[in-house]
């Protein structure tokens, strides 16, 4: 092991280890009795080591006997043989560094080691002290006073020592700024009793009384140091007495309270300003003693009443002055007298609370809130303006409505989109029929048609009940406005003026939300003229993006424009166009453009305007346009592939359930049906344990009376992680259809679908 190494100085233990050690025996028995480790090396190979160096490595007393210095060193911690061999070069026989255990414990040890004679022959006698509580001892010690120091150093107050003469003997960084010093070295030069700043002050003649009469002092003062810095300090000096009673240290507390004192200040600061405050109260505040004298009126009651001044003013004068109606009565000064001392009596206890009206023949009615309390002989009146508060609770009504409005049509859409997945599948499958004639084709074509309107009806109810993330889904964009001018436009007097493009404009979007887009921005150019006029609608391929800061796309972004030709938007309102709320019409709640810059936001899109006074407004959408269209329609002479696949459909309703079916057989796909919860998790489990499991599974995220799709996949995953699962619901912008992935479902079946989306979403399930 490298750090045994020769030492020419030894202990009284070694001289007595010598004069034993030509009697083998009696060494092997000291060395195994003493609380130390003991080694021979000789020829680089260990010949002897007794049981307690053995112990401490972890190692019998066998193995050791195998090793050579170099395995031995392996026991050394390689940090300290850099410092071992420093040693050995110098010839110290003193090592200190940490041995490793076998089982990579670490110990501090001391090393002395010798040349001795065995046999004649030269061998190095080495010791090891086991150290390691000395060690520890020692960190911990320093530790401590490392802490003790900082919490002297970096206290918040100033802390010192001096001695019988005032000298200072000790003083942390805190004191330092207090007494304006700059290092440790001058403020020990200064000397406390002498100190002029200190003696102007009267600190001085304070510690000379507490070194004399050792008693402990406390006092605060002003204080200005030697740089002008004005603070003001508290301090406490305490005599630190020794056993024969004479004092060998004053103990000194300086605390800057300079912070407090300026806190009292702005206390009485902000008493003036709450006197201000109430002054311009935008509400009534006035203040009378108990015996009705009129102490404080504020701006708002003095305008209301016109004075000018309250000197000699009482507050029967106040009742005299106005017609105040008080519980369907009328205030005079003869009853208002026996109001009064009932109001005294109640105020003693309680706040007295009541509501009122003041008119008169120069002021006009104001419907008042009166709280009345008793504050150390003052009686305070505030007044709340009851018509500002009642127009809230108002709009607040309206708005509780405007919710159960939009809980109803979410309701009905939910409802009737469930009804419409009958209607539109059915119809799907009769015009996949074979020998249908032209007359049967154009009555399904036409129903079709009108199942779509239907559709588009309900999407709108959706939109309008809750707006969240957008199901996207590709689709035409010229074909959108077609339909969105069809449900807005029958009833009107404008015209509109809109060609569909010949070229079609494919975009993956959400239709129902673009689709309230194109609806608000054709709804607010009608209302921007009220007597009619024209509508320019122009949907055109915009190849660079809108703006720098969006990114440009492949496909490029269809802009669509919408113009009228109204009065315009005037410039100081043209920073608050998509503001929520913000509107300057009679009617509406200013959430139309707001919301359309957010679904448009959403598609990452942009919208924006031009407004000329007098001209009229142009609203362009920027929208980004795919390549193709994903949602190819099936032809009545399309083949369908057969899938052969089990299917599970859970729906609490039987005429989805049915439709899907049916559907489904198109594809070659049987199916069953659950229409509770509960029993749909059943029947899945059921069917792995038999090894013939669903292939996948179509779960409605409502079932009234159960439990949800979002619990069923929950449970679900729990038996089969590798579960495929579509999510279906009417209520297409619950925010699980929109992140259905982070719920456990493979992809959405939005409510109601034909089969040429069923068509789709197998072949993205299956494809894979």
């Amino acid at each position: 092991m490298c750090p045994f190494k020769q030492s020419t100085d030894i202990n009284e233990l070694k001289e007595v280890i010598e004069e034993l050690v030509e009697s083998r025996e009696k060494y092997r028995n000291i060395a195994e009795m003493a609380a130390l480790g003991l080694m021979i090396v000789q020829n680089k190979k260990i010949t002897f080591v007794n049981q307690w160096l053995a112990d401490l490595l972890e190692y019998s007393v066998e193995e050791i006997m195998t090793w050579n210095l170099d395995r031995a060193n392996q026991q050394v911690n390689p940090d300290d043989l850099n410092q071992i061999q420093m040693d050995q070069e110098t010839d110290f026989p003193n090592m200190k560094f940490r041995l490793i255990s076998k089982t990579g414990i670490k110990y501090w040890v001391r090393q002395y080691s010798e040349k001795i004679h065995i046999n004649g022959k030269i061998a190095d006698q080495i010791i090891i002290l086991n150290i390691s509580d000395q060690i520890n001892a020692e960190l911990k010690l320093k530790h401590t006073a490392k802490k003790f120091r900082e919490i002297f150093e970096f206290a918040p107050i100033g802390i010192l020592t001096c001695d019988n003469q005032g000298q200072i003997l000790t003083s942390n960084n805190r004191l330092l700024r207090i007494l304006g010093s700059d290092s440790h070295e001058k403020t020990k030069q200064i000397n406390l009793l002498n100190f002029p700043p200190l003696k102007k002050i009267g600190f001085s003649q304070k510690l000379a009384e507490c070194i004399q009469k050792k008693i402990e002092i406390n006092a605060e003062t002003e204080y200005v140091s030697k740089w002008g810095v004005k603070s003001y300090v508290q301090y406490k000096l305490v005599p630190l007495v020794d056993e024969s009673g004479k004092t060998y240290e004053i103990l000194c507390n300086i605390n800057d309270i300079t912070h407090i004192k300026q806190a009292q200040d702005e206390l009485r600061a902000k008493d003036l300003l709450f006197q201000k405050m109430f002054n311009l109260a935008p509400f009534p505040i006035m203040i009378i003693s108990e015996t009705g004298s009129v102490k404080f009126l504020n701006q708002k009651i003095m305008d209301i009443l016109k004075l000018t001044d309250i000197k000699n003013l009482e507050i029967y004068d106040l009742v005299s002055m106005s017609e105040i109606l008080v519980q369907d009565q009328f205030l005079t000064r003869e009853n208002f007298k026996e109001r009064w001392t009932e109001v005294l009596n109640a105020i003693k206890y309680q706040d007295y609370k009541t509501e009122l009206t003041l008119q008169g023949n120069d002021i006009s009615p104001i419907q008042l809130f009166c709280t009345i309390s008793l504050i150390e002989n003052q009686i305070l009146f505030i007044f709340e303006d009851l018509t500002a508060k009642r127009q809230i609770e108002k709009e607040w009504l309206q708005t509780q409505k405007l919710e159960s409005l939009n809980i109803l049509a979410g309701g009905i859409a939910h409802d009737f989109n469930n009804i419409l997945v009958g209607i539109v599948g059915n119809i799907s499958l009769l015009q996949m029929s074979e020998g249908l004639d032209e007359e049967t084709k154009s009555c399904l074509a036409d129903l079709e048609k009108a199942t779509n309107r239907a559709r588009g009806l309900t999407s709108q109810l959706l939109t309008f009940s809750k707006g969240g993330k957008p199901i996207k889904k590709v689709g035409n964009l010229a074909d959108l406005m077609e339909q969105t001018l069809q449900l807005v436009t029958p009833g009107s007097n404008c015209k509109i003026k809109y060609k569909k493009p010949a070229n079609i404009f494919w975009a993956d979007m959400d239709a129902s939300q673009i689709q309230q887009v194109f609806n608000n921005l054709i709804i607010n150019a009608m209302q921007a003229m009220p007597r009619g006029g024209n509508i320019s609608i122009t949907i055109e391929k915009f190849d660079s993006a809108p703006i720098s800061t969006m990114p440009r796309t492949s496909n490029g972004y269809a802009q669509i424009s919408i113009s009228d030709e109204g009065q315009g938007i005037p410039k100081e309102y043209a920073n608050r166009v998509f503001e929520p709320y913000f509107t300057t019409k009679d009617t509406g709640n200013g959430l139309g453009l707001a919301s359309s810059y957010s679904i448009i936001r959403n598609h990452q899109g942009y919208i924006k305007f031009d407004s000329q006074l007098g001209q009229g407004t142009t609203f362009y959408v920027y929208i980004p346009l795919t390549k193709i269209n994903l949602n190819i329609p099936l032809s009545s002479n399309e083949n369908f592939k057969n899938y052969k696949k089990r299917a599970l459909i859970i729906d609490d309703d039987v005429i989805v359930c049915k439709t899907m079916q049916k559907m489904l057989q198109k594809f070659g796909i049987k199916s069953d049906v659950e229409h509770d919860g509960f029993s749909a998790i059943n029947r899945y489990e059921q069917s792995l344990k038999t090894g013939i499991p669903y292939d996948f599974t179509i779960i409605d995220l409502t079932i009234p009376g159960s439990i949800g799709g979002k619990e069923i996949i929950q449970r679900l995953i729990v038996s089969d992680p590798n579960v495929q699962a579509l999510v279906s619901s009417g209520f297409s912008h619950n925010p699980i259809m929109a992140n259905y992935q982070e719920y456990g479902f493979k992809d959405v079946l939005v409510k109601p679908y034909n089969l040429s989306e069923i068509q789709v979403k197998l072949k993205n399930l299956f494809t894979k």
